[in-house]
């Protein structure tokens, strides 16, 4: 048996996907299941953040924006399909958000942070 990968569908075969449990400790340690974005999802998100020291504005519902994308259910489903349910879950605690957010944030391999962004404004 060998390890390597020989074809396309070889490579899509690999879940290199997985959703992951988080606790949130400022929802009382309920935990969420989170996925990490796909390569062009990450690049999209990337494309968002740098422009964050000219423009600071771009960091209205950043943190929002990339839970969004990453919140799932237990089967990888995202679980905020609409604007609306976004706004709502802007409308969380943001100490919530931030915990859910530097996870994202860490398991997708992004450096930025949202405080040195605004420490540099």
């Amino acid at each position: 048996m060998t390890n390597h990968i020989n074809s396309l569908d070889d490579l899509l075969q690999i879940d290199d996907r997985e959703v992951i449990e988080f606790e949130v400790p400022a929802w009382n340690s309920k935990s969420v299941y989170l996925k990490p974005l796909s390569s062009e999802e990450a690049e999209t998100v990337s494309v968002d953040f740098s422009g964050i020291s000219e423009d600071k504005s771009k960091m209205v519902g950043m943190r929002t924006g990339l839970v969004r994308k990453c919140l799932v259910d237990s089967a990888g489903n995202l679980l905020i399909k609409t604007n609306e349910q976004a706004k709502q879950l802007g409308d969380k605690s943001s100490a919530a958000l931030k915990q859910i957010f530097d996870k994202c944030m860490d398991m997708n391999g992004f450096n930025v942070k949202v405080e040195d962004a605004e420490k540099n404004s």
